[in-house]
């Protein structure tokens, strides 16, 4: 839309908003008309100040995303780019206005100084001259004089100075994202997405204007699902959930907060609450996943079908390996949900781009089973020499010197000849010692 063309000024705001003809133009139906007037209510609250510019801006992407409205990709992203231009025009507006104060500003106080000395000018001309009788000013009296006014004066500019300087501007700097590297593809390569993957990406831009106030909103809905307070941040950047940690707040009755130390002037901040239970089996799985789903499906109500099915796969291949090789899917299903939320053109239901994800972790010959099962080896190994150890006679009960009870002893306390409840010196089958 041209913000040239059907748009009037908005006396309040100072920003131009859209007439009713370019409303009619992209707003049809009576519930996209209610929310366009609701995000023209957003601008004007910004114009006037009730509200701050990522509040404003992640309202008006919650209008214009809601599912009944039956928009088109371009009507919303030409609606967004009008909105978002409002809030651009009120932005340089206060900025105009900030900048004209502080010039009126510094120009009084310039005026002032000017002022102030023609005045003390004309003090002392009509000033009676001083008496020859009077005491004058001693040395250190007139050069602490000096100084004060000297320093006093120094600090005035620097004051000043400072204040020109360090006043911060009403609007931040906006990154010019055309000369991104990557700005060339990027309309191309996301033109050719799956409607789901545009439907993310919008919606993650939108909580990424500001996270936290993202994040804020969502946990006062009244809607919202139970999830870890600091997996809301995974889901809402569009990373891996770690079910861990999903599986282990549902047995915890800690804080899920996050904690910030402070030592001199560094902040040191960490998790109150350490996953205390991992997902082992298909049944620890199961709960952690269905929570995430209803978290996931809650900032991105589109992504729930493919949550499902990505659901029943997992569960295909618990129920197609053995029990006691689950944890193999276990790992290939944290590799596969890692690699799709580092790449924003892939579904979890993507099944054939994890193919070598799946022959890595399950799969026999795969890297990541052949190193367990080193490691398996070594510990068997290992097992095997402590078991044989554990079972041979204990020497020093059969000589009368162990210190152990026998179940606490590494060896058994048995005859060394014929493993009987006796010591070697009163068996009858051992063979006579000589003298």
């Amino acid at each position: 839309m041209d913000p040239d063309e059907g748009t009037q000024a908005d006396t309040s705001t100072g920003a131009t908003v859209p007439t009713s003809s370019t409303r009619a133009a992209q707003f049809t139906t009576p519930q996209q008309l209610e929310a366009s007037r609701e995000c023209e209510r957003q601008v004007d609250l910004y114009g006037k100040g009730a509200t701050t510019r990522s509040k404003a801006a992640v309202a008006i992407a919650a209008c214009l995303y809601q599912p009944n409205l039956e928009m088109s990709e371009r009507n919303i992203t030409d609606a967004l780019d009008s909105y978002f231009r409002m809030l651009d025009e009120i932005d340089e507006r206060n900025e105009e206005v900030g900048r004209g104060r502080r010039e009126k500003r510094k120009e009084r106080d310039v005026m002032g100084g000017a002022s102030n000395g023609r005045r003390g000018e004309s003090a002392r001309k009509h000033s009676p001259a001083p008496r020859t009788a009077s005491v004058a000013p001693s040395r250190s009296d007139r050069r602490g004089r000096s100084s004060g006014t000297t320093s006093t004066t120094m600090s005035s500019d620097s004051s000043e100075s400072e204040s020109s300087d360090s006043s911060p501007s009403t609007k931040r700097t906006k990154p010019d994202t055309s000369i991104y590297a990557w700005a060339d593809d990027r309309r191309s390569l996301e033109h050719g997405l799956r409607i789901e993957l545009r439907k993310s990406l919008r919606l993650l831009r939108a909580y990424g204007v500001d996270i936290k106030t993202a994040k804020h909103d969502l946990l006062n809905s009244v809607a919202a699902p139970e999830f870890p307070d600091a997996e809301w941040n995974n889901v809402l950047r569009g990373r891996a959930v770690d079910l861990d940690h999903v599986f282990s707040g549902q047995y915890s009755l800690g804080r899920d907060e996050k904690r910030v130390e402070k030592i001199g002037t560094v902040e040191i901040s960490h998790k109150a609450l350490v996953p205390s239970k991992t997902v082992l089996n298909s049944g620890d799985w199961v709960i952690a996943f269905q929570r995430t789903t209803e978290a996931i499906s809650y900032a991105f109500p589109h992504r729930r079908p493919e949550l499902e099915a990505y659901g029943r796969h997992i569960l295909s291949l618990f129920g197609a390996l053995a029990p006691t090789l689950q944890q193999r899917v276990i790992e290939y299903d944290r590799a596969v949900r890692r690699r799709t939320a580092a790449k924003r053109d892939l579904l979890l239901t993507d099944i054939d781009h994890f193919a070598d994800l799946k022959t890595q972790y399950i799969d026999s010959g795969g890297a990541n089973v052949c190193g367990e099962e080193t490691k398996i080896g070594k510990s068997s190994g290992n097992n095997a020499r402590a078991s044989r150890r554990q079972e041979e006679p204990c020497r020093r009960w059969n000589n009368g010197v162990c210190p152990s009870q026998a179940s606490k002893c590494r060896y058994r306390h048995v005859c060394l000849s014929c493993a009987g409840t006796h010591t070697v010196t009163q068996c009858v089958k051992a063979p006579a010692r000589q003298a």
